[in-house]
């Protein structure tokens, strides 16, 4: 019986062991590639994850944002919201650990490699 009781305590236990970073990551490449190809983090900088990209994001996820909505052109608008779910895809929690996820792993601002531009251009 005290054998027992240690496993489900260990089971219990490991079924927690996933860090706040891994479940992040984990909710971000499971939502996000369900409609896309997964976007690394890398590939935009902190502000425009925050103020572009996740607010648009969030909105096609079925989070209500009314400022979004209010700029899709009205003949376009009951188009759009045919592919808006009635309900959030995720719970606001998971969605704030996806968001938390971009804004953890983003650079501050991206760099260019001028040699590429230059290379480029020639």
């Amino acid at each position: 019986m005290v054998r027992l009781t240690f496993f489900i305590s260990l089971l219990l236990t490991c079924s927690a062991c996933e860090s706040t970073s891994e479940k992040e990551e984990r909710l971000a490449k499971q939502y996000c590639a369900s409609c896309h190809a997964f976007p690394e983090p890398t590939l935009l900088d902190r502000a425009t994850w925050t103020e572009k990209v996740l607010p648009q994001m969030a909105f096609r996820m079925g989070f209500s944002n009314f400022e979004i909505q209010g700029r899709i052109a009205p003949n376009d608008l009951p188009i759009v919201l045919e592919t808006i779910p009635n309900q959030p895809m995720v719970s606001p929690q998971e969605w704030e650990s996806i968001v938390n996820y971009f804004i953890k792993n983003s650079p501050d601002s991206l760099t260019l490699n001028e040699r590429s531009v230059v290379e480029k251009i020639e």
